[in-house]
């Protein structure tokens, strides 16, 4: 055998390892992942209800034109006209 028979023949081996090692690889990390050990009943903590809410009846609020003016009556706005009046002197003094 000649020397360029035997770097062919070391190439295609060292090509065949890397290859195969790199199956190796991949298919090992991509197989089944490993499952919990089993629990006795002993251990297991029991499930708890869920707690059961009331049924609140929704109150829809009156929405007559009295009750509306009512709320807008209660609102207290100040004294609208006196603090227009003190911007217009404002504006008046520049």
């Amino acid at each position: 055998m000649n020397n360029k028979t035997v770097v062919i023949i070391v190439i295609v081996i060292g090509a065949l390892i890397v290859v195969g090692g790199l199956i190796l690889l991949l298919s090992s990390g991509s197989g089944q992942q490993p499952t919990a050990p089993a629990v006795p009943e002993s251990l297991k903590i029991p499930e708890i209800p869920a707690p059961i809410e009331p049924v609140v009846e929704e109150v829809l609020p009156d929405d007559s034109t009295t009750s509306i003016q009512q709320e807008l009556d209660a609102f207290d706005l100040g004294d609208l006209e006196a603090e227009f009046e003190e911007i217009d002197s404002d504006l008046q003094s520049l």
